[in-house]
């Protein structure tokens, strides 16, 4: 089993309720191990559309990163996400933050996510769930992050 960091997002529809099915589906891939609360935060890149509600996860699975990464894409469609350009307001958005101490950078999935780190929507609920966590490519505490936003 390894250690995952999931970030999940919603900006549409009934998005807590989103986010606490979006868990409950990621329970059938692995244990999950960590919630944070739900947080609402205002978008960033595209800015004209609702704010978000995120949380960070951790989960305990035996998924290969690929296989993980199919898993909360095919969660994503069973919510009705659309891809109509980048940014777009989404049902439901699951970003792989980290799986393990994996580094790599492969055509379909980077690890650990290439914009974790300058994302407050995702360094805040990762501390609340991991403060010690270190970015295995920067080797950056998350703890050190969060001060200084």
């Amino acid at each position: 089993m390894v250690r995952v960091y999931l970030s999940l997002g919603s900006n549409l529809g009934d998005s807590e309720f989103i986010l606490r099915e979006a868990v409950a589906a990621l329970a059938s891939v692995g244990a999950v191990h960590a919630i944070s609360k739900i947080h609402q935060t205002k978008p960033m890149y595209f800015n004209d559309q609702p704010d978000f509600f995120n949380l960070t996860l951790s989960l305990d699975t035996a998924l290969t990163p690929l296989d993980l990464l199919h898993c909360c894409q095919d969660i994503e469609l069973r919510f009705g996400r659309q891809r109509p350009f980048p940014n777009a307001p989404r049902t439901l958005d699951i970003d792989i933050i980290s799986y393990g101490d994996v580094v790599q950078d492969a055509p379909r999935l980077i690890l650990p996510h290439p914009r974790a780190l300058e994302r407050p929507f995702v360094l805040q609920p990762l501390y609340e769930i991991a403060p010690d966590w270190v970015c295995p490519r920067t080797g950056v505490r998350v703890a050190d992050l969060v001060g200084v936003l």
